[in-house]
């Protein structure tokens, strides 16, 4: 059995993930799960590890959702049928931004816990 490696908690989330790099190409995907410090999204397109982009994703909080953006590193691609598992790093995310992430995440939790 391997031992989980990561640092905070995933929750599982089906959410629209846009992904540039360089602000120049866009690639869409969805969101699979999502935590503090990155998301994996599964896309048609390969995405080169290491690569910087900035993300762009909405999170259900509040009445009409937050839409936030972020800075991140591709930290793996694997693929998976036709399309790619990427799992992205959060590298710089704004204050509010991240707070609303983390009002989710804790929602989240709570619901988790409550199963």
């Amino acid at each position: 059995m391997t031992a989980e490696r990561r640092r905070d908690a995933r929750f599982s989330v089906d959410q629209i993930v846009e992904v540039s790099f360089g602000r120049e190409a866009f690639v869409h995907g969805t969101g699979i799960n999502l935590s503090k410090t990155g998301v994996l999204c599964k896309t048609d397109s390969y995405m080169e590890p290491y690569s910087q982009v900035s993300l762009l994703m909405t999170v259900p909080v509040g009445p009409e959702g937050h839409r936030f953006t972020c800075e991140g590193v591709v930290v793996r691609t694997e693929r998976e049928g036709g399309d790619y598992l990427t799992g992205i790093s959060f590298t710089s995310i704004d204050d509010e931004d991240s707070r609303k992430l983390q009002t989710f995440l804790k929602k989240r939790k709570g619901e988790s816990n409550k199963r």
